[in-house]
């Protein structure tokens, strides 16, 4: 009888891509992998599924609009660079998904924050994850939330589980240690670190708000 291998771990599912040589990401490639956070932050407990189907509502919409027209708009910057031609049509639409880009480049950031904190060899002692996920929020997302979206992720901070709590969940039937979900997540965290890091570099060529 054949053997199957573990299964793969949600972290090594599917990675961001390789930013390219003059600094754009792949639209596709970027939208399957923010699908991971998704499934990351559904995995937090039920108190984050605001968050998650707020995360997953962007994801589609910049998705629905780079169908419009896969090859014009193959790299994401090319929704927010006013140099990119569009029809009238095209123009309405571009709107809700350069909003919706936006946000999805801000709570990337924030994740990405968070998690390379929690992989931190300095931080592995830390067992409770509250002031890890507070300092993410502080750093990445407060300013741009309305006093009502603040209170919210400060419900969710306070309910943030803890870390072996988090491992426990990652590692799923056991098919990875502690230590390998750790390596897989700093591998995942290169690229998703390199493609925020380009959107946020494209954001400010086209001088659009961050």
């Amino acid at each position: 009888m054949a053997t199957t291998g573990p299964e793969k771990f949600i972290f090594e599912s599917t990675f961001f891509p390789d930013v390219s040589e003059d600094d754009r990401v792949l639209s596709d490639s970027f939208l399957s992998a923010s699908h991971v956070i998704v499934d990351f932050l559904g995995m937090l407990g039920r108190i984050f599924t605001p968050i998650k189907a707020d995360v997953n509502g962007h994801i589609e919409r910049v998705r629905k609009f780079v169908l419009t027209d896969p090859k014009k708009f193959r790299y994401l910057d090319s929704i927010v660079d006013p140099q990119v031609e569009l029809d009238n049509k095209e123009k309405k639409k571009r709107v809700e998904a350069a909003i919706s880009l936006t946000w999805l480049k801000r709570i990337m950031d924030f994740i990405h924050h968070f998690l390379s904190k929690f992989v931190l060899e300095e931080n592995m002692t830390c067992e409770d994850l509250k002031p890890l996920f507070r300092e993410a929020y502080e750093l990445k997302l407060k300013k741009h939330h309305n006093v009502i979206a603040q209170k919210l992720f400060q419900v969710c901070v306070h309910a943030a589980p803890t870390r072996a709590s988090m491992i426990n969940v990652l590692t799923g039937k056991g098919d990875r240690s502690e230590q390998q979900v750790y390596n897989i997540m700093k591998i995942f965290l290169v690229n998703m670190g390199a493609s925020v890091g380009a959107l946020i570099r494209n954001f400010e060529s086209f001088s659009v708000q961050q």
